[in-house]
């Protein structure tokens, strides 16, 4: 028997669903920086700045939460 796990069926279907919540959010962010020019600044169009910074802020999070929910999974594979 080996020593690696395998990841039960609903714990990837478990995964599956958390993965395309991440991807959902992580497109609408990605439409609102692009809607709002952040991508291609311009100040008078994009509004608050703040707001831009804090968007772009969880976009990053949101990527790196799902690398290391990626890995986590892979490792139990």
């Amino acid at each position: 028997m080996s020593g690696r796990h395998k990841t039960p069926p609903a714990a990837a279907q478990d995964w599956a669903i958390v993965d395309a919540s991440i991807e959902k959010r992580m497109t609408e962010i990605t439409a609102w920086l692009r809607d709002n020019q952040v991508f291609e600044p311009n100040p008078e169009e994009m509004g608050s700045v703040e707001r831009a910074y804090w968007h772009f802020g969880y976009l990053r999070a949101l990527e790196d939460m799902r690398v290391q929910l990626q890995r986590r999974s892979r490792s139990h594979h």
